[in-house]
């Protein structure tokens, strides 16, 4: 990853983010949380790649929440080197002067900003909780990667004497507004207290699996609080991610239907998470067909051959368990429709 960020130009950066937010949107994704952290030009401290990202969003036509990243460490206590040098937000004060220049650039009808606290190994516990204590007085939504790896749970209970999770509800204010990505290496009871709080996590589980990162224990998530991401874009597929967050659950308890609904049903969970739960971690008002929330929505082909023997009862599973891109035959940002797949 370092030798690829190490080479990215701005116009580099912009292109390769023009085709993936394309293929999200052909792949039914109307709204994006972009996790953004390469900023600079090398040898330049100008923002210069932050920019690309809006330009490439908007190009696209994708609903964009600029999640802008904090990152002032290489690993706890330890200075950024190399590439990570591109990430630098150099102080907590300059972060917030550049949130206050991107805030004055936004589209207001499908462009916002959120806080990004890279991680515990990223930034100091003190900046931290700086940075989310300005984030809430701001109404910012505010997401971090918390215990992603067995290394970064190891590293931080040998600084800090907990677990990340256990770390931040103890120091940082967790409300509706924070998220936590992947939380794989989450103890049960942590995740618990977490949830009671009204915190979100969002898994990204076939990034998850493709880097072993591991599968979190989620015993039980309460309606809304589940939410999906892509990270590294190795495999763009919305309806791949939630099959994939129930098998991991399967797999890891050996049992089926793990994230089950009240009513025992898996694939309204999982289709909740893909829209109202992300729509919730990014604070956009998205997430279902109602009066007062953006016309964000995708149209499924009814006639392909994956859903082929579907009823009214039985759509919702055939698209989520045997579904994939070829069953989305358009995606609708705003009221406006941003892909059409073409039929035979």
């Amino acid at each position: 990853m370092y030798a690829l960020v190490d080479g990215l130009s701005a116009s580099q950066l912009g292109d390769l983010s023009r085709r993936a937010f394309h293929e999200m949107i052909g792949a039914g994704i109307t709204a994006v949380g972009e996790f953004h952290y390469v900023h600079h030009p090398h040898g330049s401290f100008e923002w210069e790649l932050d920019e690309a990202i809006l330009t490439a969003a908007r190009d696209a036509g994708i609903r964009l929440v600029l999640l802008e990243a904090f990152y002032r460490t290489g690993g706890i206590g330890k200075p950024l080197t190399g590439a990570q040098r591109r990430f630098d937000s150099r102080s907590v004060a300059e972060y917030w002067r550049r949130m206050d220049s991107l805030q004055g650039r936004l589209d207001r009808s499908r462009e916002s900003l959120g806080a990004a606290p890279h991680s515990i190994r990223a930034a100091s516990l003190d900046e931290i909780v700086q940075v989310c204590a300005e984030a809430r007085s701001r109404g910012l939504v505010i997401h971090m990667h918390v215990a992603e790896t067995a290394q970064e749970t190891t590293d931080c209970r040998a600084a800090y004497g907990q677990g990340p999770l256990e770390l931040l509800t103890g120091r940082v204010e967790i409300d509706p507004r924070f998220t936590a990505v992947h939380g794989t290496q989450c103890p049960p009871a942590a995740l618990e207290m977490f949830f009671r709080r009204g915190a979100n996590v969002c898994l990204c589980p076939s990034t998850e699996a493709n880097l072993g990162d591991g599968v979190p224990s989620l015993l039980a998530v309460p309606p809304g609080q589940l939410a999906f991401g892509t990270d590294s874009n190795v495999r763009i597929s919305a309806v791949e991610d939630m099959r994939w967050a129930e098998y991991g659950q399967r797999l890891a308890r050996r049992q089926r239907g793990a994230l089950v609904d009240g009513a025992g049903e898996v694939a309204r969970t999982l289709f909740h998470a893909a829209t109202a739960g992300g729509a919730r971690s990014l604070g956009i008002d998205a997430g279902a067909i109602a009066a007062g929330l953006w016309a964000d929505f995708i149209e499924i082909d009814l006639g392909t051959e994956e859903l082929e023997g579907w009823t009214v009862d039985t759509l919702l599973e055939s698209f989520v368990f045997g579904g994939s891109e070829r069953s989305i035959a358009g995606t609708w940002i705003g009221g406006k429709p941003r892909f059409v797949r073409e039929r035979t």
